[in-house]
């Protein structure tokens, strides 16, 4: 049977989040109430996104397989509101999948800001058959995080997954 790994990005997530002391203010103005709570509230909501993500076959039986990027922000309750495929290299399948796990993620209000008005979060999965795959894709979305972080257009986005 092959499985699907995907790929918890915490060390991605903390790259192209606010890389400032706690508590500090971002040059865009978001306040970071503490940065090891931020990492540890993207940790969880990584772990709750994996939980949600456990198909690993397309409905044909086919092994799902590539990167899946899903932006989004937060409506008044704390749900993924506006969400928007960024990049999708895994088909049409994949991101139904993909789109449908982050629409379910709950809890996003409490990520520590202090305010997530007007914050993006990005959900970044991988859909692997293989370690080896699962690596080659990890370094691609490495690629385009890095030339992400690199546009002056970029925002404060925080990334999960």
């Amino acid at each position: 049977m092959t499985k699907t790994f995907k790929l918890p990005l915490a060390f991605i997530a903390l790259a192209c989040t606010l890389p400032v002391a706690a508590p500090a203010l971002a040059q865009d103005g978001v306040l970071v109430v503490s940065q090891s709570a931020l990492q540890q509230w993207q940790n969880d909501r990584t772990k709750e996104l994996d939980r949600l993500l456990q198909s690993d076959r397309d409905p044909f039986g086919r092994p799902l397989s590539g990167i899946v990027q899903v932006s989004f922000t937060l409506d008044e309750d704390g749900r993924p509101t506006g969400l928007e495929t960024v990049h999708n290299s895994a088909g049409v399948a994949s991101q139904r999948i993909a789109r449908w796990a982050v629409s379910q993620l709950r809890d996003l209000d409490s990520v520590p800001l202090a305010s997530a008005d007007g914050v993006r979060f990005q959900a970044n999965i991988i859909f692997a058959a293989n370690e080896r795959e699962r690596d080659a894709f990890a370094a691609e979305l490495a690629a385009m995080e890095s030339a992400r972080l690199a546009t002056a257009e970029t925002g404060t986005v925080i990334a999960i997954g």
